[in-house]
């Protein structure tokens, strides 16, 4: 093919099969129905044809062209279903459900909603905070090669501090794992 493909190439037996055969494999998946493969179907025929602009004869055929697109169509369709903003496979709840106050009184979840609960739904209560002499406390109690890592740790992350202080990633995740022990008895541990 030396020209960029038409929209009725995306309607080629090979494509169709391809967009058949994932959709079956996504209805099979948890978070999807077999009952909505014509709407999967539809979804990567869409997004194939979205990006049909950007074939390139050149860098590759359009079969395998298509098999990538596909596969990735499919793959942010699975992310997107599991996104937290998306439910995160949680089952949404009416606020009229009923639920029970602390009286054994019956009420609704909304009115057992309080202004912290929306904070932490929208992302807006901040964490607790890390009293800084503490902090500063157990990184001074770390073995001297291991402080300029948790300083790095504290602005960057693991991959940032590797670049910064010239060692590879394995080096700095056997100190990660060395610091974690300190920084535990510390009481800098999970809840």
């Amino acid at each position: 093919m030396d020209a960029v493909p038409g929209p009725e190439a995306i309607l080629a037996s090979y494509p169709q099969s391809l967009i058949k055969y994932k959709v079956r494999q996504l209805s099979t998946q948890r978070g999807f129905v077999r009952s909505e493969e014509e709407d999967l179907r539809q979804e990567l025929t869409i997004r194939a044809l979205a990006v049909l602009h950007r074939f390139d004869p050149n860098r590759a055929g359009f079969n395998t062209f298509i098999a990538r697109v596909v596969e990735s169509a499919a793959a942010m369709i699975v992310r997107e279903r599991r996104r937290l903003k998306r439910g995160g496979g949680t089952r949404p709840v009416s606020l009229e459900a009923e639920a029970h106050g602390p009286e054994g009184q019956p009420s609704t979840l909304r009115q057992r909603l309080t202004p912290l609960d929306a904070g932490r739904r929208l992302g807006l209560v901040p964490a607790v905070p890390i009293p800084t002499d503490a902090l500063d406390e157990a990184i001074d109690g770390l073995p001297e090669d291991l402080k300029p890592l948790c300083h790095e740790l504290m602005s960057g992350t693991p991959y940032s501090a590797a670049r910064r202080l010239g060692r590879s990633r394995r080096q700095i995740a056997n100190d990660i794992a060395r610091i974690r022990p300190h920084l535990e008895q510390a009481g800098f541990g999970d809840p």
